[in-house]
Order: structure tokens, then C-alpha cells, then sequence
């Protein structure tokens, strides 16, 4: 598939921490139409510092080098001055008040049609709050112009980021809701933390129900659900089933070279620093959790976990 002025598909990942986005990102770009970026609202936060998947620091890795120098050609200001690309919409100003973060969701995420109507009358504010948007779109397009290729995955996981770049451009936005057993997540903040059960199981509800509600109102042909469970046993099934919903061309994703392979994705999680070898299914909770924990995990977020199929 050729790309038709550099403008890329964007695959964009939304879910909570810990649900296995960076493993699917990396297999995802081992098809040879896809490019995996990472947790791309990183890029311009501290690039002299942040590695690359590579190993290498932002600024001198070779890939992000040359992304950052073409868009950098687009743009007046400096780099540093475009961090716009890392904004998550959290606040509008109406008239110079902030409104209420409750009222953000619900007009951006619930109903749609006030974040065009925002932008179409407070000229200034979009200016400013979402200069990110178009931003992000010209960062997509220069990731594409340097590796060649259709689609670019964004693993950023925030729903906020995510429908704002489904509403300024749906014909060019995937949103792929990658949900994990509740349970594991939960297991996880408490092992790497010592995070409560009751705090996680919250947090995690929280983060699924914002999700749930903001897809309400996005094409079905736009969003498509996948299970960390199903990703883990049947890999190449799942990947076959995301790459349908994108309509990519090249069906042919070649896992077993992802141990090999350099990686440039943005990461948000130490996992791409060990070298991805295979697709594994991690389910510690079942033995760390004690009985008294999963009653707790069910007491605060058990509703939740069965929407997604968990018993």
C-alpha cells in the first residue's frame, strides 16, 4: 500500500496500565505496513534523557532523529516548544474561566459536538489547548514519511488524547480498547507498589468506564475491543482480527523475528528495555491473590470485569 501525501492511519491504544499495550504495539509493527511508536505523548518530554525501544536516547536515535527533523521542518517554533504534542486535554476556558474537569469529559467524550463547537467559536482557546491535535497528526505523518509505512500505533492509552484525534479526523483514527483482566491489574500495582485492592480495583474501573462511554459515540467501523487474555493464546488469530478492522493490505505478521528486531517505540514500560521475546499470558493473580483480595476486587470493580467477559 503506497501512502498517499504521508498520511498514516493512526492505531491508537487506549487502556489502563499494565494491559500488555507495549507487547501489542511491538507485534503490530512487525507487519510490514505498520510502524509501532511507542507512547507517542512522551516524545518531547525530556528527549535528552528518554531512551528509545533501540536503546538509544531520543535525540540520538537514528529513526526519532530524523522524525523529529522533519517535523521540525513544518513547524516555526522549537522543539521544546511544540511539547503541545505531549498535552492531554484537562481543562477548557470559557470566557477566561476554567471549566470544571467533570464538565471537560462530558463535553468532549460524552457529546461531541461541543468540543467542534468550542473550537469553532473560542478561536484563541483552541489555539492554545489544542494546538496538540494537529500536532500530533504532523508528528504521524513524519513518523510515516521515514519508515515507509500506512499505519503508525500510538500507545499512549489515554481516552482523552485518543477522541480528541478521532473527532478532528475519524477517517484516518482506529481505536483499538485493550482491556486485561481486572484482577491482574490489581495484582500487579500491589506486587510493584504495594498499591491497596481497593484504590487499584477503582482506578481501574474508573479508567474502563471513561472508555466505555467516550466509544459510545464512535463508529463501530472506528473502535473495535480486544482481550489481553485472547491476544496472549492466539496471537496471530487476534492480530489477523485488528488487522482486518483497519483494512490493511499486508496480512503477514512475522512474530517470531520480534526478538531480533530493533524497536523504536516511545516506552512506558521497562518491558521493551529486556527485549521482547514472545507473547506470553501472565496470570499471577490466581495464586497471589488471597480469597478475602478477590472479594474485594469484586466488591469495587466486579461489575466491570464481567462487562469484558471475566468471570
Amino acid at each position: 500500500m503506497t501512502i498517499k501525501s504521508f498520511e498514516p492511519s493512526v492505531i491508537y491504544i487506549v487502556g489502563s496500565g499494565r494491559s500488555g499495550s507495549t507487547m501489542l504495539d511491538v507485534c503490530l509493527s512487525s507487519n510490514s505496513n505498520i510502524t509501532g511508536a511507542g507512547e507517542v505523548h512522551r516524545l518531547s518530554l525530556n528527549p535528552n534523557d528518554r531512551l528509545c525501544g533501540c536503546g538509544e536516547i531520543i535525540n540520538k536515535c537514528a529513526f526519532w532523529s530524523k522524525v523529529i527533523s522533519d517535523y521540525s521542518e513544518e513547524n516555526t517554533e522549537s522543539w521544546h516548544e511544540k511539547n503541545p504534542v505531549t498535552k492531554v486535554v484537562t481543562r477548557y476556558r470559557l470566557l477566561g474561566f476554567r471549566i470544571p474537569r467533570f464538565l471537560d469529559f462530558f463535553t468532549i467524550i460524552a457529546f461531541p459536538f461541543a468540543f467542534r463547537l468550542y473550537k469553532k467559536i473560542f478561536r484563541s482557546s483552541h489555539t492554545k489547548n489544542f494546538k496538540f491535535i494537529s500536532n500530533s497528526f504532523r508528528l504521524y505523518d513524519s513518523i510515516a514519511k521515514v519508515s515507509g509505512k500506512a499505519f503508525v500505533v500510538d500507545s499512549s492509552k489515554n481516552i482523552f488524547r485518543a477522541k480528541a484525534l478521532y473527532l478532528e479526523k475519524p477517517d484516518r483514527t482506529f481505536i483499538v480498547h485493550l482491556v486485561r483482566d481486572g484482577r491482574a491489574i490489581v495484582e500487579s500495582a500491589k506486587r510493584r507498589v504495594g498499591a491497596s485492592i481497593e484504590s487499584t480495583s477503582k482506578e481501574w474501573r474508573a479508567i474502563n468506564k471513561r472508555i466505555d462511554i467516550a466509544l459510545k459515540n464512535v463508529s463501530k467501523q472506528r473502535k473495535i475491543l480486544v482481550r489481553y487474555e485472547d491476544f496472549c493464546l492466539r496471537p496471530q488469530e487476534t492480530l489477523a482480527r485488528i488487522n482486518s478492522f483497519i483494512g490493511n493490505e499486508e496480512y503477514s505478521f512475522n512474530l517470531p523475528e520480534i526478538e531480533n528486531s530493533e524497536h523504536h517505540q516511545i516506552p512506558g514500560n521497562p518491558l521493551l528495555m529486556d527485549k521482547v521475546s514472545k507473547v506470553r499470558l501472565d496470570e499471577k493473580w490466581r495464586s497471589e491473590l488471597s480469597q478475602s483480595e478477590l472479594d474485594e476486587f469484586r466488591r469495587f470493580a466486579g461489575t466491570q470485569n464481567s462487562k469484558y467477559g471475566y468471570d
